[in-house]
């Protein structure tokens, strides 16, 4: 009885066959994590722009007026009066990149740590009822958060809302 083994073209054959198999497989594997990368950034930079324009618009609803601001610059401020007796004012402010929010003397920040705020416009703009014969403040703010790298899954996202402060208006019929 003969032992017999594998050819040399046979071998040959398996060798090519596996390694464009690797290859396949290797290159999966990177689609993959590129992915992923590209879904994780782009959720770290809708998850701040979220957070960041959810609390100024929710707080510029709030307030009774706008105290001070440096508006329609690159990276403005603006300080809202809330019309407490506690903590009579907030400022909303850019620096180094991340937005923070200042509240009886405690800053904290209001955007996530691995992405940059490339700039953030607030502008002041009056607002007149002629029916009423009232006027009040409108409040609107854009900004451009990126992903803070410069890897090939960089983003960059612009956004912008307004509010008509809730404090600076009042109806008489």
């Amino acid at each position: 009885m003969k032992k017999r083994g594998f050819t040399l073209v046979e071998l040959l054959v398996y060798v090519g066959l596996l390694a464009v198999l690797l290859v396949g497989i290797v290159n999966s594997m990177l689609i993959l994590t590129d992915a992923y990368r590209t879904v994780s950034t782009a959720r770290k930079v809708e998850s701040s722009a979220i957070t960041l324009m959810d609390r100024i618009m929710r707080e510029a609803k709030r307030s009774t007026g706008i105290s001070a601001g440096a508006f329609d610059v690159q990276n403005g401020s603006v300080t809202l009066q809330t019309g407490s007796s506690t903590n009579p004012s907030l400022v909303f402010y850019v620096q180094n990149g991340r937005v923070f929010i200042t509240d009886d003397s405690d800053s904290s920040p209001l955007t996530d740590s691995s992405v940059v705020v490339e700039s953030m416009i607030f502008s002041r703009y009056p607002v007149y009822n002629v029916q009423f014969a009232t006027s009040s403040v409108l409040l609107k703010v854009d900004f451009t958060i990126n992903s803070g790298s410069s890897t090939p899954n960089f983003m960059s996202r612009s956004f912008y809302g307004s509010a008509i402060l809730r404090g600076s208006y009042d109806f008489r019929p």
